[in-house]
């Protein structure tokens, strides 16, 4: 399930105009560092096509529920180190 969701991941992000720095799959959570290269960026459009494909695919292949409603966002600001961030 961890491979579909990653390689969604990264089409959703191109598609979105996003650059991933990192992520992480954890047992019960993601964490994604990601940067808009656009300024048509649209990070709740990424999160919402990213759950939207891989939740159908799992209810699908496994039969139960992938994500939970919200998720949780930390934006960075300009003094904000990305690499400090993704240690």
């Amino acid at each position: 399930m961890a491979r579909g969701v990653m390689e969604s991941l990264i089409l959703y992000a191109a598609r979105g105009a996003f650059q991933l720095h990192a992520f992480c799959f954890m047992p019960e959570h993601m964490h994604v560092l990601a940067e808009g290269t656009e300024d048509r960026r649209d990070l709740l459009e990424l999160i919402r096509a990213l759950k939207l494909r891989t939740a159908f695919a799992c209810r699908r292949s496994h039969g139960r529920r992938l994500w939970e409603m919200s998720y949780y966002e930390h934006i960075l600001r300009g003094s904000d180190s990305v690499e400090v961030v993704a240690t």
